[in-house]
């Protein structure tokens, strides 16, 4: 019977616990400490719980080979990849808005243009209000998104921002942003989700410096709470994310659809 020193002892065990832990793709990760009579690609994986569809932020895969492996595993972002694109008909003036769901949420991916008769207004020169870039106040906005879909609270914005780990860039358009000139480079986003953020600004200002959107989200009797993707360099009053307004200024919409 061999008699193992203590280096040995601890060569032994930390190789048994790495048999355990050894998972479909050779990095680790099985659930229960079998192990699979192959190898293969992360290809061969399937996930069941996207990444951050839930609070804790982290997605399930389950091995096509071998299902009775499963792994956890924490995520910072959601792949573009995973978007779905769509339309929606606005059934009130027939007129047609792209879409993008990313895990349970679905954006309108363009700004509503309802012509609403009473809190809509045009942008800037433009006057013809048939085919104008429309805006809104705060108590139009929380009723003029089309059937199906409704108004986004801050927590929606917020767990838009949280899905692509709180990089603006990447939810605004490729063309229309200002200079950015703490950086020395265009202002344009990469759009890798689709959600096509344009810089149409509020109150008729800020145009190539900034978005803005109503929330559903009241502060106090006389602000909201909207969201704001901005160009920092140009735009120092306003910050990303969430910030508040008078309910009578005129802002852009995007509407989500409904649960």
């Amino acid at each position: 019977m061999k008699i193992f020193n203590r280096q040995e002892w601890a060569l032994l065990i930390a190789t048994a616990i790495m048999a355990v832990l050894m998972g479909c793709d050779g990095n680790g990760g099985n659930n229960g400490g079998t192990m699979p009579s192959h190898t293969h690609t992360w290809g061969d994986w399937v996930v069941t719980t996207p990444a951050t569809c839930d609070a804790s932020g982290v997605e399930t895969r389950i091995c096509t080979q071998d299902n009775s492996h499963t792994e956890i595993r924490a995520t910072t972002a959601i792949s573009p990849n995973t978007v779905v694109k769509g339309t929606l008909i606005d059934n009130r003036d027939g007129k047609e808005y792209k879409t993008i769901q990313i895990c349970r949420q679905t954006w309108m991916a363009e700004h509503l243009n309802y012509a609403d008769p009473i809190g809509a207004y045009c942008f800037g020169a433009n006057t013809d209000f048939a085919s104008c870039d429309k805006y809104y106040d705060w108590y139009t906005a929380k009723m003029v998104c089309p059937s199906g879909y409704h108004l986004p609270d801050t927590s929606d914005w917020y767990k838009l921002f949280e899905m692509v780990n709180y990089d603006t860039k990447a939810l605004k358009s490729k063309s229309g942003w200002a200079w950015n000139e703490w950086n020395n480079v265009t202002g344009n986003g990469t759009d890798d989700y689709g959600f096509s953020a344009l810089p149409l600004g509020m109150n008729f200002s800020y145009l190539g410096n900034g978005g803005f959107w109503w929330t559903a989200t009241e502060k106090n009797g006389k602000d909201a709470h909207i969201a704001a993707i901005v160009e920092p360099s140009r735009l120092m009053v306003y910050s990303n994310f969430i910030n508040t307004t008078d309910k009578t200024s005129r802002l852009s919409v995007r509407c989500i659809q409904d649960n």
